[in-house]
């Protein structure tokens, strides 16, 4: 009788299991290195274009950055020329175009500065160009004395004519200009300075220095009427109507794909001046592009590699689960084959032929005793289930007690204790977060944190929230929305897992601690501020001095430290009191502060004596005289204290630093006796440090 008469007539065999095992895995195999190969190499190759389409708009970025700027300090350093009342003295002109030069030869983008009257005549200029001639008629002249003071790009062919032959294009300049009074404080002219669009090129080169040469990247820099003021001569001239043109005249960042009038598709940052201070911008538009085949050259390269070594790794992990199925599958076939002879001969003991796995010769040694176990096992399971129920009831009440003890202790504790399940859906909290998110414990629980929560708070806590439920134990502290309050909280996520280790779930401990953090802000505050005025102390100044000292070593600027003090302070003290002195050193502060730039420091060290450092002034020390001109200027008008006005004057000493290697302490005793000798000069003054102190 043939050992395969046990199948139905007609029906065909079944398929050994060592061919079905090694044709799965093969096929598996294949599909899953695919799989792999396919997704990492779409999610490598978006990234990789999003790092390098955010590395263009970075670039345009840097570059409205840098045009802001540049403009910035243009703009202020011709007004603070207007704001001096000795400007133009009529009996000296040649002393006004010598000032005029030593501000173009600062700035090597000034093509021409100059001073004139109310009717237009120029007065004084940087290398006597178009002294005596009417510019009356220049926009540059009528604007500024209608209040206008920067002039978008544009020719100017009576000035161009004057100067150097430029190689490469013609002038073309970017106008600043103000107003300025005489000594009696009349309006007594115009000062213009005209600078040149060359000074942008410079700008998009320096943007340009580290990048690499291959990357053949073009930058361009629009009108506000999309006009090309700079870029490819094939488009200087020319309006452009494209999306990424568009999306700068939104005043932001950020880069495209589009298709350019010459039929290629570039990859384009784009980004738009936007201004300085309270001045509104020129409406420039930055653009830089490069060809779309160019930039994203590396993307292509990365998926060739990609789909080779996929290839390859398919091609290997097929071929050893094939090996690997037939040799696993081999010593199951002589045990089926030994099983079918028992089928037909009971007498016959089971062999397993040769036991190459341990768990092949255990299981031919089960199969004797299988039917003896089965059997006790089933009598054995009748006893168990007559006190399972008994057992079950018993427990069941023992963890509802247990239960209803932490959760007693939980509601009643002053903090958050929650927990939620791997979907981030609350399945636990105390009654803190009813008192806290004001809204009852069964509106939070089965929902989801980022429902609980608002978007603020929630943005600030996903990262710890994710990396918990990776498996971390989070702690950290942050100022975060609880309800209507804000507070500032002390949280710990701590993961639970399971029998296999994975995370199930998190558990959630926050502390309030907005008095403590309240507490340790005021004493870190007091510690380095002045308690009366709020400025600085001594200790700030002085670790301020040691960066400040590091920055002029590396030639960063200019650098200055103005002593100043109020002249006849003590007369105030002993006439009106100290609350009044007090009052008037507090107003006397606050005066200070609005002649202050971003990058200077106010401190005082205590009495009526207060310090300033000030850093990259313009012009050398004459940057710093203007600078201590304007806190001179903050006080021609009397302070007023409970009603009552005080003329409160100041005297100034200045010591520069332009990268001498001095101590902070020999520096500040320069300017200190500086000072000293301000006053000697009778007060309301004045007065720089020349030598070293020894």
């Amino acid at each position: 009788m043939s050992t395969d008469s046990h199948f139905p007539s007609g029906a065909g065999r079944p398929p050994r299991l060592s061919r079905q095992l090694a044709l799965w895995s093969a096929v598996l195999a294949l599909l899953i290195t695919a799989a792999i190969v396919l997704t990492s190499g779409l999610t490598a190759s978006r990234t990789l274009e999003g790092q390098i389409g955010r590395s263009l708009a970075e670039l345009a970025e840097q570059s409205t950055r840098r045009l802001d700027d540049g403009l910035a300090e243009r703009y202020r350093e011709i007004r603070l020329l207007s704001l001096r009342r000795d400007l133009f003295d009529p009996a000296a002109p040649a002393a006004t175009q010598q000032l005029l030069e030593q501000l173009q030869n600062g700035y090597k983008n000034y093509a021409w500065i100059g001073v004139t009257d109310l009717n237009g005549r120029v007065l004084a200029a940087t290398q006597g160009i178009l002294t005596g001639v009417d510019v009356s008629k220049r926009p540059w002249w009528s604007n500024a004395l209608n209040g206008k003071n920067l002039g978008d790009v544009h020719d100017a062919k009576l000035l161009a004519a004057k100067l150097p032959y430029q190689a490469g294009e013609p002038w073309r300049f970017v106008d600043v200009a103000f107003t300025y009074k005489n000594q009696a404080g009349v309006d007594a002219g115009v000062v213009g300075a005209h600078l040149s669009w060359s000074w942008a090129r410079e700008v998009q080169k320096s943007i340009f220095a580290n990048a690499d040469a291959d990357m053949h990247i073009e930058s361009l820099v629009l009108s506000d009427t999309n006009t090309v003021l700079l870029g490819p001569k094939d488009l200087l001239g020319k309006s452009l109507q494209l999306r990424s043109v568009r999306a700068a005249g939104g005043k932001k960042s950020g880069y495209v794909v589009e298709i350019w009038p010459d039929g290629a598709s570039y990859l384009v940052g784009y980004s738009q001046v936007r201004g300085f201070d309270q001045i509104e911008g020129m409406g420039w538009k930055i653009l830089l592009r490069q060809r779309l085949d160019e930039a994203y050259q590396p993307v292509r390269q990365m998926q060739l590699h990609a789909a080779l070594i996929g290839s390859a790794v398919a091609v290997l992990f097929a071929l050893s689960s094939w090996l690997l199925a037939r040799r696993i599958t081999r010593p199951l076939s002589q045990l089926a084959d030994a099983a079918k002879r028992i089928r037909f001969d009971h007498s016959e003991p089971l062999q397993s032929g040769p036991r190459t796995y341990r768990e092949v010769g255990e299981m031919s040694d089960a199969f004797a005793s299988l039917i003896e176990n089965l059997q006790n096992k089933e009598s054995e399971l009748r006893k168990l289930n007559a006190t399972l129920e008994s057992r079950v009831a018993e427990r069941t009440a023992a963890l509802e007690q247990s239960e209803m003890r932490l959760r007693t202790i939980a509601d009643n504790m002053p903090v958050l204790i929650g927990y939620i399940n791997a979907q981030t859906e609350y399945e636990f909290c105390n009654a803190t977060y009813q008192t806290w998110f004001k809204r009852p414990v069964t509106e939070i629980l089965q929902r989801k944190v980022a429902e609980v929560v608002n978007p603020a708070t929630y943005a600030s806590i996903a990262p710890y929230l994710q990396a918990a439920l990776a498996g971390r134990r989070m702690t950290f502290e942050a100022e975060q929305a609880a309800g209507t309050d804000l507070r500032y909280l002390r949280s710990t996520y701590l993961p639970e897992r399971d029998r296999s280790g994975a995370v199930v779930g998190v558990y959630i401990l926050v502390i309030d601690i907005t008095e403590q953090k309240r507490a340790e802000r005021t004493l870190e505050h007091n510690a380095c501020h002045d308690v009366l005025t709020g400025l600085p102390n001594r200790a700030v100044l002085m670790s301020h001095l040691d960066k400040t000292l590091a920055l002029s070593a590396r030639h960063l600027g200019t650098c200055a430290v103005m002593f100043l003090d109020i002249d006849r302070f003590k007369s105030i003290n002993d006439s009106y009191g100290h609350e009044v002195g007090d009052k008037v050193l507090v107003q006397f502060s606050q005066r200070l502060r609005t002649v202050m730039r971003e990058a200077d420091l106010l401190a005082r060290l205590g009495g009526d004596e207060f310090v300033v450092v000030a850093t990259e002034l313009p012009s050398g020390p004459i940057g710093a005289i203007n600078f201590a001109q304007r806190i001179i200027d903050q006080f021609r008008s009397p302070l007023v204290v409970d009603g009552v006005s005080y003329d409160v004057r100041t005297s100034i000493g200045i010591a520069i630093n332009d990268g001498m290697n001095e101590s902070k302490e020999v520096w500040l005793r320069r300017a200190d006796q500086a000072l000293y000798s301000a006053k000697a000069a009778g007060r309301n003054t004045i007065h720089m440090a020349v030598d070293l102190v020894t």
